[in-house]
């Protein structure tokens, strides 16, 4: 009797549709014949990330956040501070209506740049997204990135949010069609997460794109004005606690964008970071004579009192956000954005510093913060899913073309409409029950205006929960395809799981943020009989107690199997 050991290991794959999903081609082909026993000596799964204690992260990951940045248009900085007091800071286009000090709508404006249209712009109408099966199983759960040709050159990105849903429902002629009006040269817009795509269910190359009748050359209109957060995340294990941390010490450094200083007059700031900058910085970086902002409807723009006037009086505006936190909640089990916005900072006293976070009653509007941050792009999708960030992404669309009435923009601008929720897209301070309530003898009498300080905020969280993974039932089977036939047996019709191709059962019941592994116990032995089989193509997957590979978040791809072959007669 003599024995042949058959490494199955991931990493050495020949194909992987993903990851416990993959097939092995061997150097050598064997021979099982009559008589001979296969059986699995030995099994070695990773699942590290199944507990939800720690995060695996196999390879360098290059982190890339393109950050917008917006503020909340309250009424108190609509004019110049003395003694330029009679003239307007905040400028409206169309005009706005009533007093200087009454302006403020309480809305989210975001920072925008102008482009023109060239003779080759294209218009996109909308696209079609179609699954890779209609019938059963739920597909989504993710965000399809896309990537375009900005007009006047450089790289423009488009993410949409998948919800996880099945399959059945997509309509089969149309797919499911989403309308998106965005502008761009050449017919460029196309899918760049096609991997991550088809893990999830999608068929990324039936994704079908219209594009509407060529927009007319020489129309200005807007985009969004982000700056890119970079960092490379070195491959590791790493607890959610300490990847949190890690990004946020990034995120928050003062210079990471290059040199600062204090010389507005000299184009010289006292931050360069994507989440915090100033309206003149904006404007410098920008190259535009105007620095602008558009609320969320598309139908106000905002202009700055004209830059050269605020250097010429020393005044310049924080855009963005001062705090900048990735947490992780352990009460929720969450990793969250905590805070991603400057607070109003209220009560103080008189010529002091010791303002305190709060919220703002303005003309009995709650103003929930100064300014802050969203995002345009998270990259790479797979990183950010598996943190739970698959929806968080804020996606802009053309709006309508707002007349430039009294020479304010400098030309007619369209628009670009987008939704900046509190808690999905951006944070903010936390309004309670509490929040109307007077700190005072007048108590009983609801706050008509004035500052409530409080350190509470509404997070952004991710929709994933890192607990332990319970789908598998204390257990994996172990499913390999090559050739020889075993039989498992369960249920009936759809209720239970059966299979020709379960040849071992590997318990999972003390692993803990570590491997899983067996030394054969839960081996299922075949002993061949009959003509000689070849052996050289080995598909495997391992699968939950229902038969289902399980998620990418829950195992690796560090998955090894050794087999042993026995021959009980000649070698």
């Amino acid at each position: 009797m003599s024995s042949k050991i058959i490494k199955l290991r991931e990493s050495e794959s020949t194909a992987s549709a993903q990851n416990a999903d993959y097939r092995i081609t061997l150097d050598k082909t064997l021979e099982i014949m009559d008589g001979d026993e296969l059986r699995i000596k030995s099994v070695f799964l990773d699942t590290i990330g199944a507990s939800g204690d720690f995060l695996e992260i196999v390879d360098d990951v290059n982190i890339e956040i393109d950050v917008g940045k917006y503020f909340i248009n309250d009424s108190k900085d609509q004019k110049f501070p003395a003694p330029n007091a009679g003239d307007q800071l905040r400028r409206y286009v169309p005009a706005a209506t009533g007093t200087l000090d009454a302006i403020g709508d309480a809305e989210t404006y975001f920072a925008c740049n102008k482009d023109t249209t060239t003779g080759t712009t294209e218009e996109l109408k909308s696209f079609a997204v179609f699954p890779i099966h209609f019938g059963l199983g739920t597909v989504g759960g993710f965000d399809l990135n896309f990537e375009y040709t900005r007009v006047g050159g450089g790289r423009g990105f488009y993410s949409h949010h998948l919800k996880p849903e099945p399959g059945s429902d997509y309509p089969r002629r149309k797919g499911r069609v989403t309308e998106k009006k965005i502008y761009m040269e050449g017919k460029s817009f196309t899918l760049t997460n096609a991997d991550v795509a088809k893990k999830h269910g999608i068929d990324a190359g039936n994704i079908k794109f219209e594009y509407a009748t060529q927009p007319p050359a020489g129309e200005v209109f807007s985009e969004l004005d982000t700056e890119t957060f970079t960092y490379t995340l070195e491959k590791g294990v790493y607890t959610p606690q300490q990847l949190a941390e890690i990004l946020t010490d990034e995120m928050t450094k003062i210079d990471s964008l290059g040199a600062i200083g204090n010389d507005f007059a000299s184009d010289v700031y006292p931050v360069n970071n994507p989440f915090l900058t100033t309206v003149g910085q904006l404007k410098a970086k920008s190259g535009l004579t105007t620095s602008y902002f558009c609320n969320t409807a598309g139908t106000q723009l905002i202009n700055y009192g004209g830059i050269a006037q605020m250097k010429a009086r020393g005044v310049d505006r924080l855009i963005g956000a001062s705090e900048v936190a990735l947490t992780y909640d352990d009460s929720h089990k969450k990793m969250s954005f905590s805070i991603l916005h400057t607070p109003q900072f209220v009560n103080e006293n008189a010529g002091a510093s010791d303002g305190v976070p709060g919220v703002v009653y303005d003309n009995n509007r709650i103003i929930d913060c100064y300014s802050g941050c969203f995002f345009s792009r998270l990259s790479p999708s797979d990183f950010w899913t598996n943190l739970g960030f698959s929806d968080v992404v804020v996606t802009p669309a053309l709006g309508n073309v707002i007349a430039d009435v009294g020479g304010i923009m400098g030309s007619s601008v369209r628009a670009i409409e987008m939704g900046i929720g509190k808690g999905e897209k951006r944070t903010a301070g936390f309004e309670s029950l509490d929040t109307p309530v007077q700190k005072n003898t007048n108590f009983r009498i609801p706050n008509p205006a004035g500052d409530i300080s409080t350190n509470a905020t509404l997070p952004i969280f991710g929709n994933r929960v890192f607990a332990n993974d319970f789908t598998s039932e204390g257990y994996y089977l172990i499913e390999i395809d090559c050739g020889v036939a075993q039989d498992l047996v369960g249920a009936t019709g759809n209720i239970g799981f059966n299979s020709t191709k379960i040849h071992s059962i590997v318990s999972n019941y003390f692993s803990q943020g570590s491997y899983t592994s067996d030394q054969g116990s839960g081996s299922i032995g075949y002993i061949h009989k009959g003509t000689p089989v070849l052996l050289s193509n080995f598909n495997v997957r391992i699968l939950q107690s229902d038969g289902q590979v399980p998620d990418p978040i829950n195992i690796g791809n560090h998955n090894t199997i050794f087999l042993e072959l026995v021959r009980k007669g000649i070698n």
